[in-house]
């Protein structure tokens, strides 16, 4: 494909898989034999800053910064702390507090996921390939490190290793009803020319989110570009503005979907 912009993959939200991260923290030292280390106090009043609707991220910041000095061996508190950090816009510090999580423990399947995650989200896809293939052999059944993992390999070119990773994925129960990981193969088929494959993939991502922006996008283009379909794809352009109607972000997407119905209708003798 020699436009690969054309389609609007669905990607995670950042701010779901921090929660996630932040939601661990919460249960490992809720549920671990609890000690009232000065520490491990610390790390839960930094948890209580951010419980809620007003989030203090600079608080649980300096909470978490207190709780790694009073026990510079606490992975929660460095792992929180990485958290907060990259709340805070500092990433560069955030990686290298979960660096020193994975050191403690290199078995730490939430610093590597974190760790990963971030460089992820960092466009750094080199370096958070090998911290979500040890999160993933730690952790095999968890879908957002595969998730992450499977888009890992297709951003690294390695089409064969994601969809083996997204059709793993999409056997898990979690991810049976949700689009990303049919989206994600049909898209990946698409690059391959395999467009067979590639409509049944989105199609089945649809009939999963029938009302999901960027599916219907992929759709819209799909049926525009790769199967000469002008009816349907001004069918699925048109949805497009439809659902995306109260995301005024979205206009300039909605502006080439109104340029293609135009462009397709005159070409269809329509104009």
């Amino acid at each position: 494909m020699k436009n690969k912009n054309v389609f609007f993959l669905e990607r995670a939200e950042k701010s779901l898989f921090a929660i996630l991260s932040i939601c661990a923290v919460a249960l490992f030292v809720l549920s671990c034999e609890f000690r009232k280390t000065n520490s491990k106090i610390t790390v839960l009043d930094a948890l209580n800053a951010v419980s809620g609707k007003n989030a203090d991220w600079k608080k649980a910041k300096s909470l978490a910064e207190k709780a790694v000095k009073q026990n510079p061996n606490d992975q929660q508190a460095r792992i929180l702390l990485a958290i907060a950090l990259e709340q805070n816009g500092q990433i560069a510090s955030a990686t290298d507090e979960l660096k020193k999580a994975v050191k403690l423990d290199e078995s730490n399947f939430l610093a590597l996921y974190t760790l990963g995650r971030i460089y992820f989200e960092s466009d750094k896809y080199g370096d958070c390939l090998s911290p979500f293939v040890q999160a993933n052999k730690i952790e095999p059944s968890n879908g957002a490190a595969l998730y992450y993992l499977a888009r890992t390999y297709a951003k690294l070119g390695r089409t064969e290793d994601a969809l083996a990773k997204f059709r793993q994925l999409a056997q898990f129960s979690d991810f049976k009803s949700r689009p990303e990981p049919f989206n994600e193969m049909g898209v990946l088929f698409v690059e391959k020319k395999d467009y067979k494959n590639a409509l049944a993939y989105l199609v089945a991502a649809h009939r999963r989110a029938p009302e999901n922006h960027k599916v219907i996008w992929n759709l819209a283009v799909f049926y525009d570009k790769f199967t000469r379909n002008p009816s349907t794809a001004i069918s699925f352009y048109n949805k497009y503005q439809e659902v995306t109607l109260i995301n005024p972000e979205l206009e300039p997407r909605r502006s080439k979907a109104r340029e293609r119905i135009k462009a397709l209708s005159l070409k269809a003798g329509r104009g």
